[in-house]
């Protein structure tokens, strides 16, 4: 699979939310509803299209309407198991996550290796 677009989420341990950029969204094709999906034995996070009678789907439909800059999520459970993944990451901090767009345009994959402490100008570095 090719990718190009680079686009990043912001995933705040601390305040254990994961915030998507209205630009992600967008490069989806501004749907109503996407599925996040983690697959820890690769270390990384897709966010993707998804239907409303998807039971892995999430509406996003007050974004889009609204226009609001970004969507957040708040999930411990979720931004937990994520914690537990990466060594390397503090439970106090945020953490930018870099990631590429398919080119059939579905999904978004982020790389927990390509993750940059939010504020700080360098990386956090995981062995995949």
């Amino acid at each position: 699979m090719q990718y190009s677009n680079r686009r990043s989420v912001l995933l705040d341990l601390n305040k254990r939310r994961i915030r998507i950029y209205r630009s992600v969204l967008h490069l989806l094709g501004d749907p109503t509803h996407i599925a996040i999906i983690v697959t820890p034995h690769e270390s990384l996070v897709k966010i993707q299209q998804s239907e409303k009678y998807d039971p892995k789907s999430y509406s996003i439909e007050r974004i889009i309407n609204n226009r609001d800059r970004t969507l957040e999520i708040y999930c411990q459970p979720f931004l937990q198991s994520l914690y537990e993944m990466n060594e390397c990451w503090d439970r106090n901090q945020a953490y930018r996550v870099y990631g590429d767009i398919s080119s059939d345009g579905i999904e978004v994959t982020f790389k927990f290796s390509d993750s940059v402490q939010y504020g700080k100008e360098s990386g956090c570095k995981v062995d995949v």
